[in-house]
């Protein structure tokens, strides 16, 4: 009835303003990273030449070793501060051919950097017939994050975060499975509702899940949960396989 309808529209209301506060969060984010990147790229090109000319000056092979190890470390914080330059870019929403196990394997080279992830094992198990998917790969890329982050969070002790993907009829079916504190059952209905988070206050503005099922929604996808208190959660990401046109990423009706 009219309640209902008032109801919905109050939650469309409130999903469209979590969205649009997260991503302004995340452009902020992104264009102090951009700026940090940039002011960090500067001395370490100079760090790089004087270390190139102290091994053309050494015929000694430790002092080469030791200048490949420099190297080494320096071409890390040279993708380190690539990828947080890449998070200042705004969100497309161009339609495109996309790899998930590609777009997995970036997600998780970037969580290697997070604190939260060092005492973590990951396991991935990617099928190998996976069809490319044609949709929006920017918003995948932020959903994928976010749950990686999320198990993270999950588990500050340490554990395992196991990644699967499968292709399942006419659509691929992406699982984030992980060894921590689980989902209390009386927070199992709420934990889709935009500004709902069991974090601390100033650790998680509650956003992530809401957004991340909009932004599934809206591709014809969805996302599922299955956890044991206690045992760990599974977030169960399913992508149709049929493609996307604009006008229904547009619309938002891509359902």
């Amino acid at each position: 009835g009219m309640e209902e309808k008032i109801r919905q529209r109050t939650d469309s209301l409130y999903e469209t303003q979590a969205q649009v506060v997260h991503q302004e969060k995340l452009v902020g984010i992104g264009q102090l990273a951009a700026g940090v990147a940039h002011e960090i790229g500067n001395p370490l090109t100079a760090i790089d030449s004087i270390v190139q000319l102290l091994a053309l000056d050494s015929d000694d092979p430790a002092v080469q070793e030791k200048v490949r190890m420099i190297q080494d470390q320096i071409n890390r914080i040279s993708e380190i501060v690539h990828n947080m330059a890449d998070l200042s870019r705004p969100l497309s929403m161009q339609i495109q051919a996309v790899d998930l196990n590609v777009l997995l394997r970036s997600v998780l080279g970037l969580v290697r950097y997070d604190a939260r992830f060092g005492p973590i094992k990951v396991e991935t198990e990617f099928a190998e017939d996976l069809p490319p998917v044609n949709t929006v790969e920017d918003r995948l890329f932020a959903v994928f994050l976010n749950l990686a982050l999320n198990a993270a969070d999950s588990m500050p002790d340490g554990g395992t975060l196991a990644i699967r993907t499968e292709l399942h009829d006419d659509e691929i079916h992406v699982s984030f499975a992980d060894t921590g504190h689980g989902i209390r059952a009386e927070h199992f209905e709420r934990i889709f509702e935009p500004y709902f988070t069991t974090k601390a206050r100033g650790q998680g503005t509650g956003l992530g899940l809401s957004v991340s099922r909009t932004v599934l929604h809206r591709i014809g996808g969805d996302i599922e949960v299955r956890s044991d208190e206690g045992k760990g959660s599974r977030f169960l990401v399913r992508i149709p396989l049929k493609p996307l046109t604009d006008e229904e990423e547009q619309s938002g009706d891509g359902r």
